[in-house]
């Protein structure tokens, strides 16, 4: 099933409940998100820095065998239409060597429905799975990252 809702959605409510906890953000151009592969660095209250890409799901039964075939939440990795690669994925994955943590972060829901109600209670992100990309990706048809909800 498709998401009910876009990926900017989803990232101006996740972005507003960051403000509302207190964090500091600086949201890149779309130019410097190309160049960096994040959509938002966030600071908290001790100074810790970490960057975010947003992502929306699909929710569908998987087909890997870890999985067993239970439903599970899938995203693909962007893939550079120009390069045939996975820049954003691989940019993400040098600043989680680098030091700097850097995460995919995409909603345990799909419906609008849930969007509003995680929204009005401040547990978006409570609500959504931070995804740490450590391994990069190599030219392939397409890549697709797999959570469920633990």
């Amino acid at each position: 099933m498709k998401c009910e809702f876009c990926e900017k959605m989803y990232e101006t409510f996740v972005n507003h409940e960051l403000l509302s906890n207190g964090c500091k953000l600086w949201i890149p151009s779309q130019n410097e998100e190309r160049q960096g592969g994040f959509d938002s660095m966030v600071m908290d209250r001790h100074f810790q820095v970490c960057c975010l890409q947003y992502k929306i799901p699909e929710y569908t039964k998987s087909r890997r065998p870890f999985w067993g075939g239970q439903k599970v939440f899938k995203f693909y990795a962007h893939k550079d239409v120009s390069s045939n690669k996975y820049k954003q994925h691989n940019l993400l994955v040098q600043l989680n060597r680098m030091g700097i943590q850097a995460y995919y972060c995409a909603p345990h829901f799909i419906q609008c429905s849930d969007l509003y109600n995680n929204l009005a209670s401040l547990t978006l992100l409570s609500n959504s799975a931070l995804l740490k990309p450590i391994y990069k990706l190599t030219p392939s048809p397409s890549h697709v990252i797999e959570y469920d909800k633990s």
